[in-house]
């Protein structure tokens, strides 16, 4: 028997932006925009939570799908063209109104050792 008390709250789907932007990026803009709407719309999955990955990652990382290029240069310096894969499907999420939540793994490569 399920009981009709509720227990819990049901808050959305969330999804994280590790790793599978760098290839969904390179589809031809019709398709990605297929994509965006079959993740992140009503009529799709519905997507409510994007965790982006805001890059990082270790020296010794060198595949670009595992260590998204991050931003930083250095104390300061930042470069706000790094990563169109990752900020493609950061500003497509948004674009839907879908909740953003930032997220590294590692610090930039220059800042590890």
């Amino acid at each position: 028997t399920v009981s009709s008390t509720t227990a819990q709250t049901f808050l959305g789907v969330g999804g994280s932006g590790a790793w599978w932007p760098y290839d969904l990026y390179e589809f031809p803009d019709d398709v990605r925009a297929n994509l965006s709407a079959m993740l992140f719309s009503d009529n799709g999955l519905g997507i409510s939570s994007y965790r982006w990955n805001i890059g990082g990652g270790g020296v010794d990382v060198t595949n670009p799908v595992r260590a998204p290029e991050t931003f930083y240069v250095s104390s300061g310096v930042y470069n706000w063209s790094a990563d169109p894969q990752g900020t493609f499907w950061l500003q497509e999420a948004n674009s839907y109104g879908v909740t953003i939540t930032g997220f590294v793994n590692s610090a930039p490569a220059a800042m590890t050792s």
